[in-house]
C-alpha cells in the first residue's frame, strides 16, 4: 500500500511530466536542489505545506487535487475506527467509507491488514474495548486465521490487554465507575481469548508475513535490524517491528476515553 506521501510525490511528477518540465526547473521553483526533488518523487522524502502552496501556483491547480490525492485507503479506514469508539482520531470528512468496511469485524481486520500508521493501529484498543463480545473477537481471528495475519492481532489484543492492566493498577488514575466496570470485563475477555490455541506468539504462516513492519520509515533491512532490536518485549513475542510500546496504547485510552 502506497503512503501519502508517495501518492503526493506520484501525482507531483505527473504533473511535472505534463508540462514537460525538468527536475531542474521545478526544483529552482520550490528552492530546493534537484537531488533532494529526485528523491521525493522516488518516495523517499515528502513536501513542506510551504512547498505544496508553491506547487498549486506553480501547476495552477486547485488546492483540491492535491486534497483528493491525500484520501487514501488509511483514511477511509480512519473514518470507520473513529465511529467506532477511537473518537480521540480525527475523522476526515473527504473520506467516504467503503461497503466492505461496515462494520468492527471488517474494520478491525482491514486495519491489522495494511495499515502502517502507529495512530491507525493503537486506535483499534478503542474500537476492541468498546465492542469487546467474544463472539466478534472470535470471528476477528477467524478472519486473520484464513489471511495469515493472526499474529499481529495477537499482538494488539497483547498491548491492549497490557495497557488495560496497567491502567486498572495505576493509583494515580481515577477511572470513572463506568469505565472501570469495562475496563475490567473486558480485560477477562481478552485474556481468555489469548488463552486459546489458536494464537501462538509469533506464528509462522503460510503467507510467510511472520513479521509486520508497522512503521513506514522501515524500508530497509538495517532500520529493520534496528527496530526490531529495540522492539518491546510483547512485540518480539509476536513478531511485531515497530517502536510502537504498550504506553501508545495506554495513551490512546487516555485519550479515547477522555481522562
Amino acid at each position: 500500500m502506497k503512503t501519502v506521501t508517495q501518492y503526493l510525490a506520484k501525482k507531483v511528477k505527473e504533473l511535472r511530466l505534463e508540462r514537460r518540465w525538468t527536475q531542474a526547473r521545478l526544483a529552482r521553483l520550490l528552492e530546493m536542489s534537484q537531488n533532494r526533488l529526485s528523491e521525493i518523487e522516488n518516495g523517499q522524502g515528502s513536501f513542506s505545506a510551504e512547498q505544496l502552496i508553491d506547487l498549486v501556483t506553480a501547476f495552477n491547480v486547485p488546492l483540491d487535487y492535491f486534497v483528493k490525492t491525500l484520501t487514501t485507503e488509511e483514511d477511509r479506514l480512519q473514518n470507520v475506527i473513529v465511529r467506532l469508539g477511537a473518537h480521540h482520531l480525527q475523522e476526515n470528512p473527504a473520506a467516504l467509507a467503503t461497503d466492505r468496511v461496515k462494520d468492527v469485524i471488517n474494520a478491525v481486520s482491514e486495519v491489522i491488514a495494511i495499515a502502517k500508521s502507529p495512530r491507525l493501529v493503537t486506535g483499534l484498543a478503542l474500537v476492541i474495548i468498546n465492542h469487546a463480545e467474544p463472539t466478534i473477537l472470535n470471528q476477528i481471528r477467524y478472519k486473520l486465521l484464513d489471511s495469515g495475519f493472526v499474529h499481529r492481532y495477537g499482538w494488539v489484543l497483547a498491548n491492549t490487554l497490557e495497557a488495560l492492566r496497567s491502567e486498572l493498577k495505576d493509583k494515580s488514575v481515577q477511572l470513572p465507575k463506568d469505565l472501570l466496570a469495562k475496563y475490567r470485563k473486558v480485560e477477562r475477555i481478552i485474556d481468555e481469548q489469548l488463552r486459546s490455541p489458536r494464537f501462538v506468539p509469533g506464528l509462522k504462516t503460510e503467507s510467510k508475513s511472520e513479521f509486520w513492519a508497522i512503521d513506514d520509515d522501515i524500508t530497509t533491512r538495517q532500520t529493520f535490524t534496528d527496530v526490531q532490536r529495540k522492539s518491546s518485549k510483547i512485540s518480539q513475542q509476536w513478531g511485531i517491528v515497530t517502536r510502537i510500546q504498550s504506553q501508545d496504547f495506554i495513551d490512546a485510552l487516555r485519550h479515547g476515553f477522555n481522562y
